[in-house]
């Protein structure tokens, strides 16, 4: 039974391509975990949903039943597989889960033994952990960096919660740090894992007697801190002079300041040990008998030593599923590490109060989609004073459209100690109708603006200075792949007018048997009005000039500006294409000349030479031929650094189906058709599933 229902981790085949594998049926009783998004990618099966489950006609297709793990109707599925002789499989959330609970979550596992917390009977984590040739070391090596992954980004299976303060477990005298978890009554963990509420009491009274001087703090669930669930030590806290950590905090944060740790069931225990922090177990969760924790109760079935790295592979790697929330593939723990580390990042970033100024009522919604955050607040002014007024009372930002004229506002955010951010629209990728597009990533930049060379901007700055790993670049280099393969290009994903990025401009073929072609790529009249002072400035017309001059009878193409409306005529002995052409014309195109063209970044993903007659923020950088000198732009860069820093770094990304923040992979996947939306089943769709039993 535990291979009956193998993870898939093809993560490469597409949706099409797995729906064509023939998969077993899972019959699901529960209307909850019916709803679970891409509950079938997850589970790898076909889900067939069984109301009426005693009726034989409602069997006779299914493999095998599933069910949350201790839910109040798991009992009720386990006792009807058992009736019908049909395995039984225990879903439940795993470990790196989403943002915010109410989120999709990232992360399932799924236990046709038992399941992970129950410590009353086996379950397949327990099981390998027992068991021994998994251990390879690529798979230890894959631990020990998604650990770290972990660490650095602070993840957890929620991650909406701001870092704890640096100082928040202070003691006078350096005394030692002592972290209790307490956890809400009814929690589904604690009597599962051997506990009751007189155990949070136990462990309390022990704490105080191991460590008589010290400093003892009580963590509650973030639910008791609200009112919403009562605590088993709010009361016993007060009476032991122990402090309540106020408020709600990133797990890992709060863990990093403790000296050590006492749990009974919480996962925070576990992340203790990530950490490297002693941790005492009263009760008997997942992680406790092998050897890592100080047990107050034994497990006689647990009976090898494990190091931190093997249980992680194997609670984190092995026993949990990931699943791209946003294209609906099976993906790696890597790849749900990144995604969910992108979303905390943005959260972080736009916690605390914005006060946005120059935008009209069509663009706040999607202000306040890219500005959204779990502890921030957006407010919209049409007042500059009343704004930096707002921001500097609540030590907030301000926020303008890159337009904004520089001064007198820059002038008046020093004075008052406000942060003055600049944003616009993304290169990569949109949504929606041709009338309303919707952008699906936005520039946001504290400096100045990327196509403005006169002054830094944090793209500049990101490039110059940011540190590039071999992890940063083998993800940049996958993601170029990625865009070249599927005709992806920047000028596609910003053009005005443009038809799939698949598709010629018009369906005929391009003339391409020329191998030494010349593309002048236009630029806007604003763009080529940004160049750096003091030199000639160009524009398309002398460009076309030039190109014309020097190519003496060979092909010529040029690409008209994207903001330039339709019915460009062709030029003077130039072929006229459009952005989606690009894929198919650059492999034919020797150079790429422009003033500040996007199309010049995309002939540098694909190898073209390109020369610039302007300061797009792609040049200087010692991959470009430039007219203008960039003295602040000394670092020389690889395409693959150029593309970390402008498509990975620097842009935000938002997934407008399931309104949350993203990848440039994930776009790129939607924008090549290979994703999947968000499918909930409710009202109709909900109704026919009942009816038709799937």
């Amino acid at each position: 039974m535990p291979d009956l229902f193998p993870a898939d981790t093809d993560e490469n085949a597409s949706l099409a391509d797995k729906e064509e594998r023939p998969r077993p049926a899972l019959g699901v009783w529960s209307r909850r975990l019916l709803n679970v998004p891409h509950l079938a990618a997850f589970l790898n099966a076909s889900i067939r949903y069984r109301p009426r489950l005693p009726s034989p006609r409602h069997i006779s297709d299914i493999t095998a039943l599933t069910d949350w793990g201790r839910a109040g109707t798991s009992e009720r599925t386990r006792r009807l597989a058992d009736a019908h002789n049909l395995p039984y499989l225990a879903v439940e959330k795993g470990f790196l889960c989403s943002l915010r609970p109410e989120d999709e979550s990232c992360s399932l596992v799924a236990d046709a033994t038992g399941i992970h917390y129950d410590a009353s009977r086996p379950s397949d984590l327990e099981n390998l952990l027992n068991d021994t040739g998994w251990e390879t070391p690529a798979l230890l090596a894959e631990a020990r960096e998604a650990m770290t992954a972990v660490l650095r980004h602070g993840l957890s299976k929620y991650n909406m919660a701001p870092d704890a303060p640096p100082f928040l477990l202070t003691t006078p005298g350096q005394r030692q740090r002592i972290l209790i978890i307490d956890q809400p009554v009814g929690d589904h963990t604690i009597a599962p894992g051997l506990a009751d509420g007189d155990t949070f009491i136990r462990m309390l009274e022990q704490a105080r007697r191991d460590h008589p001087g010290a400093a003892l703090f009580v963590k509650s669930h973030p639910d008791t801190a609200l009112g919403r669930k009562q605590g088993h030590l709010t009361a016993a806290a007060r009476d032991c002079r122990a402090a309540l950590v106020p408020g709600d905090f990133s797990p890992l944060s709060l863990l990093a300041q403790a000296d050590e740790v006492y749990a009974v069931t919480s996962h925070m225990g576990f992340e203790a040990l990530l950490l490297g922090k002693p941790v005492h177990c009263f009760g008997l969760p997942f992680y406790a008998g092998w050897g890592l924790t100080r047990d107050a109760m034994r497990c006689p079935r647990r009976v090898r030593r494990r190091t931190v790295e093997e249980l992680f592979a194997a609670a984190y790697l092995l026993y949990a599923r990931y699943v791209n929330p946003v294209t609906g593939h099976p993906c790696s723990a890597r790849d749900a590490i990144r995604l969910l580390s992108e979303q905390r990042r943005r959260n972080e970033q736009n916690g605390g109060y914005t006060a946005c100024l120059g935008f009209d009522r069509r663009r706040r919604p999607l202000l306040r989609a890219f500005l959204a955050s779990s502890h921030g607040e957006t407010a919209f002014f049409r007042n500059d004073t009343e704004a930096v007024r707002r921001a500097s009372a609540n030590k907030g930002r301000i926020v303008v459209p890159a337009s904004w004229p520089a001064s007198p506002l820059e002038g008046v955010c020093r004075r008052a100690g406000v942060p003055l951010v600049r944003i616009e629209d993304g290169w990569l990728g949109r949504e929606g109708t041709k009338a309303e597009r919707r952008p699906a990533s936005l520039l946001r930049d504290e400096q100045g603006t990327p196509d403005d060379a006169s002054r830094p901007s944090t793209l500049e700055t990101l490039l110059e200075h940011a540190p590039m790993d071999e992890a940063l670049l083998t993800r940049s280099q996958a993601l170029r792949a990625y865009m070249v393969k599927h005709g992806i290009t920047l000028a596609a994903s910003v053009a005005a007018d443009t038809p799939s990025a698949h598709d010629a401009a018009d369906g005929r073929p391009m003339p391409l048997d020329a191998p030494s072609a010349l593309l002048v790529a236009g630029t806007p009249p604003a763009a080529t009005a940004r160049t750096p002072s003091g030199r000639d400035e160009w524009d398309d017309r002398r460009l076309l000039r030039l190109a014309r001059d020097a190519q003496a009878g060979a092909p010529l193409y040029y690409l008209p500006p994207f903001r330039q409306p339709g019915g460009t005529p062709a030029p003077e002995g130039a072929t006229l294409i459009r952005p989606a052409d690009l894929p198919r014309v650059l492999p034919s195109v020797r150079k790429v000349l422009t003033v500040a063209s996007a199309a010049g970044f995309d002939a540098l993903l694909r190898g073209v030479p390109v020369h610039t007659y302007g300061s797009p923020f792609y040049a200087g950088w010692g991959l470009t031929g430039d007219e203008a000198v960039f003295p602040r732009r000394s670092r020389p860069l690889t395409v693959d650094m150029l593309v970390a820093g402008a498509l990975i770094l620097y842009p935000a990304y938002y997934d407008w189906s399931g309104r949350r923040f993203c990848g440039p992979e994930e776009i790129c996947r939607l924008l090549a058709g290979d994703g999947a939306a968000t499918a909930r089943p409710t009202g109709l769709r909900r109704i026919l599933r009942r009816l038709w039993g799937h």
